[in-house]
């Protein structure tokens, strides 16, 4: 976490561990990010900054994150919960429902076409594109 914390700060971003959020948008009580948090949060920066994290240690590795990272790849790449609970030996589905939140770009994606379906149907979008004419004297 140093390291990268470093390597981002070289990179002239401000970047601090842990931070103090709300914990959800109503709540006005805060809440201290975990070390994995912060630890994915800068993975997350160092990623986006394109910084080589060569070299990094990983002294803070343990089995089940390898497992959770499984689980999350199993999301992200489109396996059912039903297959990632039996993957991971979950014997409850409420266990395996955090992964069904990772990947969300299907859904938006799914919600902006049924959404402009709907408005095309009310006659609030163009069905084509419409290309305006220039009037001719």
């Amino acid at each position: 976490m140093n390291q990268l914390t470093l390597r981002i700060q070289a990179a002239g971003i401000a970047f601090e561990w842990p931070i103090i959020k709300a914990r959800g948008p109503k709540d006005k009580s805060r809440k201290i990010e975990t070390l994995t948090e912060s630890l994915a949060r800068s993975r997350a920066v160092a990623a986006e900054l394109d910084i080589d994290t060569t070299g990094a240690r990983l002294s803070d590795l343990r089995r089940h994150d390898l497992r959770r990272t499984l689980g999350s790849w199993q999301a992200a790449t489109g396996a059912s919960l039903v297959v990632i609970g039996k993957s991971l030996g979950h014997k409850n589905m409420a266990s395996t429902q955090i992964y069904s939140r990772l990947d969300i770009d299907p859904v938006r994606d799914a919600m902006k076409t049924a959404a402009s379906a709907m408005f095309a149907a009310g006659g609030q979008l163009p069905t084509a594109e419409v290309i305006a004419l220039r009037k001719t004297s």
